[in-house]
């Protein structure tokens, strides 16, 4: 990131930063309790600046995230800052992000569970 260490720290650690973790936990929880991700499965992403992105943490359950687990990455995928370790697929989000125009900020990838793949499957006959 082109931004200074401290202020990225000072970022992380800001109020607004913190709104946005809690809404990733929130969206986790949801995930996880619809069954639509398992185990420590699925990621979530936010571009925060022009260069810069919060994300899930690697191994841990989205149903038990807690807004201190969150990581903040640059957009080459290096963590700057977060005591747990990033998601091994945020270099997938960020390219997801970089090519996506417009104001789209958000990238969720979930791995579909067996219950999520047969409401897919039974929305597609009804269709």
């Amino acid at each position: 990131s082109k931004s200074p260490k401290a202020d990225l720290e000072a970022y992380f650690n800001s109020p607004e930063c913190l709104v946005l973790k809690e809404q990733l936990c929130d969206m986790g929880r949801r995930l996880w309790g619809r069954a639509y991700v398992d185990g420590n499965g699925g990621n979530i992403a936010i571009k925060v600046g022009e260069d810069i992105a919060l994300c899930t943490p690697t191994l841990v359950s989205k149903g038990f995230m807690k807004p201190e687990d969150m990581c903040l990455v640059d957009f080459e995928g290096n963590q700057l800052a977060g005591v747990k370790r990033r998601t091994s697929e945020i270099l997938m989000h960020l390219e997801i992000m970089k090519r996506s125009p417009g104001p789209s900020r958000r990238v969720i990838v979930t791995r579909l569970t067996a219950r999520a793949s047969r409401s897919r499957a039974w929305c597609r006959r009804r269709a």
